[in-house]
């Protein structure tokens, strides 16, 4: 598996579909002599680190290519096409090599190495944008020190306002992150995992930075009570229902 020459973009999923009908092919003709599947599996696994190398010398780590605060770059469509080209040729040719019926399981173990590898690098990709919200989501909540908690409460029972500016932004920043960042990937039981993580450390960090605030009087007690509400509300996009996050929902 070649990539054109000069291509700074990973080959579409549909120009993968050759290859990984070929592997199927000479993995199934080999499957009856372990000899042949030996160097068959070789191959393949030759193939997979080739194209990993290649995914390597494309993929941007800068900063602008985790930057969240706008929509994503050129840099990081770069990188969304090869995690997506990565995950579409692992997941192929993952249920093609485990589907061969082996008495040496040795002989294919390679080649489960190198899918592996596709893997970690696929993640990584993921992986470097999640770390860089994890720290805007800690700077916003942070933020609700510098808030005036003090003031008797007007003739409503209510606050002025539904919820802290902080808060206001912690909603508006995940679902757009979610939206422009996140949801482009193909490998979204992994960007799932993630997201659910990042929401209960969003509730652990609300819990822990409201339980510091100081001088807190009946105006800012019943606004932190609507934050509460609201930070809920927050990590909607990031999970199914926040009552299944366990420990961080309890603290809330």
């Amino acid at each position: 598996l070649t990539f054109p020459e000069g291509s700074k973009s990973p080959p579409a999923t549909k120009d993968l579909t050759g290859v990984i009908k070929a592997v199927a092919n000479e993995l199934n003709v080999a499957s009856s002599d372990p000899v042949l599947l030996g160097l068959v599996a070789k191959n393949v696994t030759t193939m997979l680190e080739r194209y990993l190398a290649r995914c390597e010398q494309l993929t941007s780590r800068t900063l602008e290519a985790k930057q969240i605060a706008g929509r994503p770059n050129k840099l990081q469509h770069c990188n969304i096409s090869v995690a997506n080209s990565l995950f579409a040729l692992r997941k192929a040719i993952h249920k093609v090599v485990s589907s061969v019926v082996c008495p040496q399981p040795s002989v294919l173990q390679r080649a489960f190495d190198a899918l592996e590898s596709l893997n970690k690098l696929e993640e990584g990709i993921i992986g470097q944008l999640i770390d860089k919200v994890d720290n805007t989501v800690e700077a916003i909540l942070v933020s609700m020190h510098e808030d005036t908690w003090t003031g008797r409460a007007s003739s409503g029972s209510l606050p002025d306002a539904p919820c802290s500016g902080h808060i206001a932004e912690l909603k508006s920043f995940i679902a757009r992150i979610k939206e422009e960042h996140m949801s482009p990937f193909e490998c979204q039981d992994y960007v799932q995992q993630r997201l659910r993580r990042l929401a209960s450390r969003v509730l652990e960090l609300f819990v822990r930075h409201a339980s510091l605030i100081r001088s807190l009087e009946e105006k800012g007690r019943l606004r932190l009570a609507a934050d509460m509400a609201q930070v809920e509300l927050a990590v909607a996009p990031l999970c199914t229902r926040a009552s299944d996050l366990g420990r961080p929902y309890r603290l809330l």
